[in-house]
């Protein structure tokens, strides 16, 4: 989501699987292949909410699941690895563990480069 509003995006992602529930399609499917789409998307803007929540009440419970969230292969087609790390760098500053913030940094750039790579090998900018 644009402006990082992910309860909005799950609300969003929500409406268009009950929309596309009802449609008649062509290809059922089709149909089926979208709305597993859409319920893998709303997992992964849940877990994400979930952790951001979870936060004050058991901050280790909620940098674990950031962390789990990142292994996820198509994160960053759903959230932004963005959004996940600056929630991470932000818990290490909160704590002034600063030597954790550099590798989480690095760890962002390297995924950031990684993706870039992948499209520019699959012909798509």
């Amino acid at each position: 989501d644009e402006y990082q509003n992910y309860d909005k995006a799950h609300g969003a992602l929500t409406e268009a699987y009950k929309c596309l529930a009802k449609a008649k399609a062509k290809s059922p499917l089709d149909q089926e292949s979208r709305l597993a789409q859409l319920q893998s998307r709303m997992a992964l803007v849940k877990r994400f909410i979930q952790a951001r929540r979870t936060y004050t009440e058991d901050p280790k419970e909620s940098i674990k699941q950031c962390e789990l969230l990142l292994e996820e292969p198509d994160l960053d087609s759903t959230i932004r690895i963005g959004d996940v790390y600056g929630f991470l760098v932000e818990h290490y500053v909160r704590k002034e563990e600063y030597q954790t913030v550099r590798p989480e940094c690095c760890s962002l750039a390297a995924s950031r480069h990684a993706r870039l790579l992948k499209r520019r090998l699959n012909g798509s900018n």
